[in-house]
């Protein structure tokens, strides 16, 4: 069962991610190919999704090859029972899918998984060690001294989290992101702060 899951995934993101030779096809005739899928799988992730799979997708765009970084992570997330398939490209598509899974009356434990789970579906690392000689700030304040500390709290209207990511390991770019919470299983994702040790070449 296993090996026709991984294969139906394989399926879904070649679909989804090769090839578009109108929208993103490289001058050297090159185009976008999915490089691997693994699947994905935490003690949050079996806590938080129990009835989906997740896979870890790696698409190669070479339009982007200029820029050192040729290689794209996204996420698929399968439904074990529906079949229903999400593709997970941005920040933005994986705060929207979280807040679809309506987890009400939520406990420090489940904001935890939250983060947890958002970061695995972004290839983020949760990052609390100070880092010093960020040199790119892309336009945002400089990082302090408590902006590499994760910190939950409760509201009137459910949680707030602040925590921040190693987003890029390739630059060392770290992201500092507050998260709302609502009671209702909403989620909104604030990116605060971003820096980085260096830029693409």
């Amino acid at each position: 069962m296993k090996n026709e899951v991984r294969g139906e995934a394989e399926r879904l993101a070649k679909a989804r991610w090769e090839g578009r030779e109108n929208e993103i096809k490289n001058p050297t005739g090159e185009l976008p190919y999915v490089e691997s899928v693994s699947h994905v799988e935490s003690a949050e992730t079996r806590r938080l999704l129990p009835d989906h799979d997740v896979f870890g997708i790696e698409v190669f765009n070479p339009r982007c090859r200029i820029a050192g970084r040729p290689f794209f992570h996204y996420s698929l997330v399968t439904g074990k029972k529906d079949g229903s398939a999400h593709y997970l490209e941005n920040d933005e598509h994986v705060a929207k899918f979280l807040s679809g899974l309506r987890i009400k009356g939520m406990n420090e434990g489940d904001i935890k998984d939250l983060v947890v789970v958002f970061g695995l579906l972004r290839k983020y690392e949760i990052w609390e060690e100070p880092v010093g000689g960020l040199m790119f700030d892309y336009g945002y304040e400089k990082f302090g001294g408590e902006d590499w500390k994760l910190t939950i709290s409760k509201t009137k209207k459910g949680w707030d989290v602040l925590i921040t990511f190693l987003t890029d390991p390739i630059i060392r770019s770290f992201c500092r992101y507050h998260f709302q919470m609502q009671e209702d299983g909403k989620i909104r994702i604030n990116l605060v702060k971003r820096a980085s040790e260096k830029g693409y070449r």
